[in-house]
């Protein structure tokens, strides 16, 4: 994000950065690490109802700062939000149960805590070699040392969660980028033209 940040701040907009979770900086960040290296029991039995619960329930302690920004004309990037819910617990359930929880995530996130809804989501489409790749560096470098997390670890749950993100993509219009097979320069100029018609002057 610090490459589109930059970019969009010397074309002279104001840009606000948000990840989710943010384990560091919010009330329940720590909390849901805790979850996600199984100190609160295995993750994976975890109903997603309850998990997603706590994933939403994080995020939306920035709802209002989020909501603050956008008054105030600021370009909001996030990484990670609500659809990322969406697929990281509707991937451990049934496939026809599937869009009734998408629905229920949407009403939770959007209408109860009050996110606002994104006027653009970028999908990021990595092979699968790339992602186990980027799953271990982050774990290197995330909070120092730490071991890959329950979910992290899930091989079969993040392929779920792929065709999950590439149906929510289809059904919701999202702009989907190509984020490999090339320098972070090249990467980062594909979501800037796939952004391109969405983002106002």
């Amino acid at each position: 994000m610090t490459a589109l940040q930059s970019i969009f701040e010397n074309a002279g907009r104001e840009v606000a950065v948000y990840g989710f979770p943010d384990y560091d900086h919010s009330f329940l960040g720590s909390t849901v690490r805790a979850m996600l290296m199984d100190k609160l029991g295995d993750a994976k039995a975890i109903h997603p109802t309850f998990s997603a619960a706590l994933f939403a329930l994080e995020r939306s302690e920035k709802a209002r700062q989020i909501r603050a920004d956008l008054a105030a004309g600021k370009l909001v990037i996030c990484d990670r939000y609500v659809y990322s819910n969406v697929a990281h617990q509707a991937c451990r359930l049934p496939a026809a149960e599937q869009l009734e929880f998408q629905k229920w995530v949407e009403h939770l996130e959007f209408e109860t805590l009050g996110m606002p809804r994104a006027d653009a989501t970028v999908l990021l489409e990595v092979d699968e070699a790339e992602a186990e790749r980027r799953r271990i560096s982050r774990s290197e470098q995330a909070q120092g040392a730490r071991p890959l997390d329950a979910y992290e670890s899930d091989t079969a749950g993040l392929a779920t969660a792929r065709t999950i993100y590439s149906q929510l993509a289809q059904r919701l219009g999202w702009l989907n980028v190509e984020a490999f097979g090339g320098p972070p320069e090249e990467i980062t100029a594909r979501v800037l033209r796939a952004l391109s018609p969405v983002l106002t002057p």
